[in-house]
């Protein structure tokens, strides 16, 4: 497994060759050999709570995104500073690597970039990586070259010039299905080609399909389009996070789900009744985080929101099969921020800046974790014993503590026996799972 950890703090990552985690600076991690790391992972058991300690840390700044490629792993991030293991401080901002079998950084490995990377994404074709994010400049190997917030690199690291794609702005998800990319961000226009938020283009090249068009129109968030695209493992259809008010003329909040096929997108009729089902918060500009199960039976999403369930500061399982109106399965209260999410066969694993985890799964009317009335959200990271604001001292009944990491029973969303711990200063910021 594989952990990334806080601002100026050190703890490296986990041990079992199954989890990638981010947290909020500190960079560490682990992967498997799989030839296509983006392949559905069935784990089986859980992952192993001991972090391992012989890889690079990040010293400053955030950790936002992993990838394989290989036995290599790229970390993404705004931070400026690397340290190796045997204590050298390395000057490596942005985006470094490191070899998974032995923990050493890819001294080989060393673009300059001036921008802050968001997004990673293995490419199921040719052992590349796409990388996505705010950066306008790239120099390696004695070239400066200028990819606007959008590019791709060889298996060997090195730069693909024949890729050419610029985001009019930042680009904060990447998904490959087939032949296209899918990328979600900002942005009005890619290529100077009108396209708002989510857009397919050529694996290959970069060109934009004018016919992917979702008409993204309204924001929750000034700005802002797109946070998370998700494929389905049947390779045609995707569902994606969004803060838009409508998807093609149609109202749909917070996630909605598309086909692929065809020259144009099939906009379903999938929808999440999220205002509806709110109660005391909506949070839709709150939300953080989608992941999918391997099976694609159900994805879960989650975010912020002061301890507001259903919606805010939990997670939240849907089913994906439909097309009509599809309420939540199960709401689990974690109490206080949601920022990374990851499905395994046997877990929801679930990052943020939280202090506790539901006890008993979903139990209560309408599938939540919880029925306290007030709200619990104090969390005293580094003292639990003294502080009488954690949610399992407020609300011992439902609440059991876990400290910015935990691992949810997918079927119940109860807490399971795993507790890695963090005393992260900000959170939880990424979770990849690998085989």
């Amino acid at each position: 497994t594989h952990m990334l950890l806080s601002l100026r703090q050190r703890r490296n990552a986990i041990p079992a060759l199954v989890l990638l985690i981010a947290i909020g600076g500190m960079a560490a991690i682990i992967a498997s050999f799989a030839v296509d790391a983006r392949a559905a992972v069935g784990h089986g058991e859980l992952v192993s709570e001991q972090a391992r300690r012989n890889l690079p840390t990040v010293l400053d700044g955030e950790v936002t995104s992993h990838a394989q490629v290989g036995d290599r792993i790229f970390v993404g991030g705004d931070f400026q500073q690397v340290q190796l293991v045997d204590g050298t401080i390395v000057d490596q901002a942005y985006l470094f690597a490191y070899d998974i079998d032995t923990g050493e950084f890819d001294t080989f490995f060393r673009p300059v970039l001036n921008g802050v990377v968001e997004a990673l994404e293995t490419t199921n074709t040719d052992g590349g990586l796409y990388v996505g994010g705010r950066f306008t400049r790239w120099e390696a190997d004695g070239r400066t070259s200028f990819p606007l917030r959008l590019a791709k690199l060889e298996a060997d690291g090195t730069l693909d010039r024949g890729f050419v794609a610029s985001p009019s702005a930042r680009v904060l998800t990447i998904e490959q299905l087939g032949n296209s990319i899918y990328v979600g961000g900002d942005f009005e226009t890619i290529s100077n080609v009108p396209i708002r938020g989510i857009a397919r283009l050529d694996a290959t090249t970069g060109s934009v399909n004018e016919n992917f068009d979702l008409a993204l129109t309204g924001q929750v968030i000034p700005g802002q389009y797109v946070r998370r695209i998700v494929a389905h493992p049947d390779g045609r259809t995707l569902f994606v996070l969004h803060y838009a008010l409508e998807v093609q003329g149609q109202v749909r909040e917070a996630v909605f789900k598309v086909d692929t096929r065809g020259k144009t997108p099939t906009l379903s009729g999938w929808t999440i009744p999220w205002t509806e089902q709110a109660g005391r918060r909506v949070c839709w500009n709150k939300l953080r985080d989608l992941a999918i199960s391997p099976d694609g039976g159900f994805i879960v999403i989650g975010g912020q929101g002061a301890d507001n369930p259903p919606n805010c500061d939990s997670v939240l399982r849907y089913e994906t099969a439909g097309d009509g109106v599809v309420n939540f399965t199960w709401s689990a209260r974690m109490y206080s921020s949601v920022f990374s999410l990851a499905v395994s066969d046997t877990a929801v694993y679930v990052g943020g800046h939280f202090c506790a985890a539901p006890r008993l799964g979903a139990v209560y009317e309408g599938g939540l974790t919880s029925n306290f009335e007030s709200t619990a959200n104090g969390c005293d990271l580094n003292d639990r014993e003294t502080s009488t604001r954690n949610p399992d001292v407020r609300d011992p009944e439902n609440a059991v503590f876990r400290n910015q990491m935990a691992a949810l029973d997918p079927d119940t969303a109860k807490a399971l026996e795993w507790d890695p711990g963090s005393n992260n200063q900000l959170g939880v910021f990424d979770l990849t799972l690998i085989d």
